[in-house]
């Protein structure tokens, strides 16, 4: 069965990851470098997702025996937020790909990585990172060599260490589609620091309590029984790109005993749209081909051809600064961050006052 691109993506990364070899970032370039690249933006805990100790550099590639394990470093500024939007899985793409090299370059000395706020705004931060080593260096002429395809500083250096010459090519790309920008900085035998800024959204911060540090996913018979008073039989679509996701708030809806149409993307969801009439369409903001703002858009636009209103849901793993408001401006009718609970759920439907089937 073909892999969704995202699984083929996340599976090279881990087969780098665990064996070493990053500077390729993976066996199906050709592909990455025919723009067929891809953003999915989700939040994640940057503490967690900086490799903030020496254990987990030594996996990103083998760590020389002169190269001692303190002298691997990562720092990062405590003005960083916690919670950050952006795709993990193509921000560690680029720093597996530095770290590897500044590692394979690098036969005595130190690598570091530095993390700090270049800007930000009221939506957004701008992050800087700086990976140092105290390699060789690289000649001024060759610095913008390198971030060519099949480039390398030195032709010696493909014979000595091996390697492509593409994973710097992928790496700016990346960067770039991230609203930032590589560069190097290096005089020959002072070592080189690659500089790379991106662009990750704001979390919006939900003030811990007792009654919010964890979501109630409870469906008891009473919740069920509101449920199917409340709302009646409803024709649903679900767009939601993440299976785990569809699984469980299908399983829901299923129990309330409404009627489900699944899509996995928002192309899908509009074809499905297009032959069917639903009674509401529950709908994730981040889908690949086409994102929830794009399928919102292209059915109130079909609304207005059928004079009907189509109550729209919006769904999303984030609680972004102005979110809402953005979702409420392209017509949908309601907001909820997941993971999504029954009760909210629930009552998010019913504040829509849908006619009940008879």
């Amino acid at each position: 069965m073909p892999r969704h691109p995202r699984q083929a993506d996340a599976a090279a990364l881990q087969m780098n990851y665990t064996g070493g070899s990053v500077s390729t970032l993976g066996s199906d370039v050709p592909a990455r470098l025919s723009n067929r690249f891809a953003i999915w933006p989700s939040a994640f805990k940057t503490s967690s997702f900086l490799l903030l100790d020496a254990s987990s550099w030594s996996r990103v590639s083998p760590v020389r025996q002169s190269l001692a394990r303190n002298s691997l470093v990562c720092t990062a500024s405590p003005e960083i937020p916690d919670q950050l939007l952006a795709d993990p899985l193509r921000l560690r793409q680029v720093l597996l790909n530095l770290m590897g090299n500044a590692i394979k370059f690098t036969e005595a000395g130190s690598v570091s990585l530095e993390v700090g706020m270049d800007s930000h705004d009221q939506d957004t931060m701008c992050l800087r990172f700086a990976v140092r080593d105290t390699g060789p260096g690289i000649p001024k002429d060759k610095q913008e060599l390198i971030f060519n395809p099949f480039s390398q500083a030195d032709g010696s250096t493909t014979r000595k260490y091996g390697g492509t010459g593409l994973g710097l090519t992928i790496s700016s790309r990346l960067v770039e589609m991230m609203g930032g920008r590589i560069w190097v900085e290096s005089e020959v035998g002072h070592g080189a620091t690659f500089c790379f800024t991106a662009r990750l959204g704001k979390v919006c911060s939900i003030p811990a309590s007792s009654s919010q540090s964890k979501p109630d996913m409870a469906i008891t018979p009473e919740l069920e029984d509101e449920a199917r008073m409340r709302l009646g039989s409803l024709k649903i679509l679900i767009a939601e790109d993440n299976l785990t996701n569809l699984k469980l708030i299908s399983r829901m809806l299923e129990r309330w005993g409404h009627t489900l149409t699944l899509a996995t993307d928002g192309s899908e969801a509009l074809d499905l749209f297009d032959k069917h009439t639903f009674d509401v369409v529950l709908l994730d903001l981040q889908m690949p081909l086409v994102d929830g703002f794009e399928v919102a858009t292209a059915i109130r636009e079909r609304d207005k051809r059928t004079g009907r209103h189509t109550p729209i849901v919006a769904i999303t793993a984030h609680a972004l600064a102005r979110a809402r408001e953005k979702c409420l401006a392209t017509g949908m009718d309601n907001f909820l961050t997941k993971p999504i609970e029954p009760r909210k759920l629930l009552d998010a439907l019913a504040l829509l006052r849908i006619p009940q089937h008879v």
